[in-house]
This record gives structure tokens, C-alpha cells and sequence, in this order.
């Protein structure tokens, strides 16, 4: 049962990957597009914004490679950050949308931002939630410690240890729930963790090793910063300062780099758009109606 119902949907073939998207409202003259989203999810994880953000623009949503509607990819290619530009831009193309307010989390919400500086002239502006960002910011200790035993094997797999290339392959949802967990660490969020985990389910363990080992892009954090700080377009970084997963100075790093206004939630996690989705609906629709106003002039 869904708030509301797509007004259209379809798949989409990039590169041999077919790729499911859904759009909503599609009359409107503005087009807020939710990029594809990071692959242990899908694009359902937007669903306390697309009801409400459909009465005001179009809205379209795009599943990405290894979850929901698209194809479950085992080629690390498929996962490259310029891949997921590609997904963003060929969807607009099938959907004849030629200029987009585009919205991310985490890896995606970078993906949008390069979408942004290598694509100018199909961007209005773009919404970077928790964003990661190829700049000098440490990842935490805890996901540091994981990530230098990727490739080993363990004794002890538990916690974000079992972020690992010889677990995730049999023991996915394990570690899916502990991550999450981690990422809702508000109060009373047992429905947010029950939805999330459910999107988890959509994937596999063999496609999180191969998402794994795409390619970000650019390679050093000097190229990212010129990169962005090429980006004309309007950017919103929204923040929690209880986020398990990307540290604030990468959000600092975005907003530094383009100019970003930022929005900072107390006391939010990694899924704010979960667990604050009043703040984060009213936030997007600031954004496209500012771009609204700028059009009518």
C-alpha cells in the first residue's frame, strides 16, 4: 500500500543494465529527480518524500543496478560513480526531462553533485543528504578498522567487521540489520529500521562485494575540489550530527566547495529524510521553488 501510486513507470537499458524508474506528478514543469540511490537499498527508501513533494513537481525516482526494479549487476563497472551519472542523465533522456533539481544520500548524493559539475546544463540544483565526498575527512575509527580487514579473513565477523569480502556473500542481512541500526540511532525508530531492512532484502550479498568494488571518481580529493567548485547550480546539504556513517567534514567539505547552504538536524542520523521527513520535505520544496521563482522572471 503506497501513499501514492506511480502516474508512470518503466526500465531503462544503460550499458547491458536495465534499470527501473517511476514518476509521478508528470504534467508538472518542474522535475525533482531522486538519483539512483545507493545499492543496498532502493528508491522506496524516498517514500516519506514522493507523496508530498508529487503535489508541488514531478517527481522520479530510479531504483539502482542490484536492487528493487533494476538488474541484479555482478560486474563492479556497473557501480562506477560515472556509471550512475550515465543511469541519471539516460533516464532523463527516456523520460524527456532536460533539466533536473537532483536528490542524494551518502555515495549517491556525490553521484548527483558529479552529475552537477560534469553535466551543467541539465542540473537546477541538487540536494546532498549525509553526503560522502572525496576530500581529507577520515572516515570513522570503527569503519577505518573495517575497511583495512576488508580482504582478510576474520576470526570475528561481528559488528562493522562484517564489512568483509568473504562475509557479506552468505551473510548479507546480517550485517544489513547492524548497519542500519547503527544509521537510525534516534529514539523510536523501529518502523524506519523495519522499512530499511526490508529494502535490504531486495539485494544480495554477491552484489554488495561487487558495488564494493567500483570506482569513485576522481581519484585525489584536489580534483574533487576543483570539480565542485565548478558547480553553478543552487546545493543543499542536510546534516545530522549523529551520523554513524559519513562525518560532518564531509559535509563541510560540499558546502565549502560549492557555496552550499546547509541544514544541520540535531541529533539525526544517517536517514534523516526517514526520521525528519516534515524538515527534509519542506527543505526540497524551498529548493524547487526557488528555482520556480527564478523561472518566472
Amino acid at each position: 500500500m503506497r501513499a501514492r501510486e506511480p502516474d508512470s513507470e518503466g526500465h531503462v537499458v544503460v550499458d547491458g543494465v536495465r534499470l527501473g524508474w517511476e514518476s509521478y506528478n508528470d504534467a508538472a514543469a518542474t522535475t525533482v529527480l531522486f538519483v539512483p540511490i545507493d545499492t543496498c537499498v532502493n528508491g522506496r527508501a524516498w517514500k516519506g518524500q514522493v507523496p508530498y513533494l508529487a503535489q508541488h513537481v514531478r517527481v522520479v525516482v530510479v531504483d539502482p543496478p542490484g536492487n528493487g526494479r533494476s538488474d541484479r549487476a555482478l560486474d563492479p563497472a556497473a557501480y562506477d560513480d560515472l556509471a550512475m551519472v550515465r543511469y541519471t542523465l539516460a533516464v532523463m533522456d527516456h523520460l524527456g526531462v532536460d533539466r533536473a533539481v537532483l536528490v542524494g544520500i551518502c555515495v549517491s548524493a556525490w553521484q548527483a553533485l558529479l552529475t552537477a559539475a560534469l553535466h551543467a546544463d541539465r542540473v537546477q540544483a541538487v540536494a546532498a543528504v549525509a553526503p560522502w565526498a572525496r576530500d581529507r575527512t577520515p572516515p570513522y575509527d570503527v569503519r577505518l578498522a573495517a575497511a583495512l580487514h576488508y580482504e582478510d579473513e576474520l576470526d570475528d565477523y561481528s559488528g562493522w567487521m562484517g564489512s568483509n569480502r568473504h562475509y557479506l556473500p552468505d551473510h548479507w542481512p546480517e550485517y544489513a540489520e547492524f548497519f542500519f541500526d547503527q544509521m537510525l540511532p534516534e529514539p523510536h525508530s523501529t518502523k524506519q529500521l523495519e522499512d530499511v531492512v526490508g529494502f535490504t532484502r531486495q539485494t544480495t550479498g554477491a552484489v554488495i562485494v561487487a558495488e564494493n568494488a567500483s570506482s569513485r571518481f576522481p581519484d585525489t580529493a584536489r580534483e574533487a575540489e576543483e570539480l565542485l567548485r565548478g558547480i553553478t547550480a543552487p546545493v543543499l546539504v542536510v546534516q545530522g550530527t549523529a551520523d554513524l556513517c559519513q562525518p560532518p567534514g564531509r559535509g563541510r567539505s560540499v558546502v565549502e566547495w560549492t557555496g552550499a547552504e546547509l541544514l544541520v538536524l540535531e541529533g539525526a542520523g544517517h536517514l534523516p529524510m526517514a526520521r525528519y521527513p516534515v524538515v527534509v520535505n519542506r527543505a526540497l520544496k524551498s529548493l524547487s521553488d526557488m528555482l520556480k521563482g527564478k523561472q518566472g522572471r
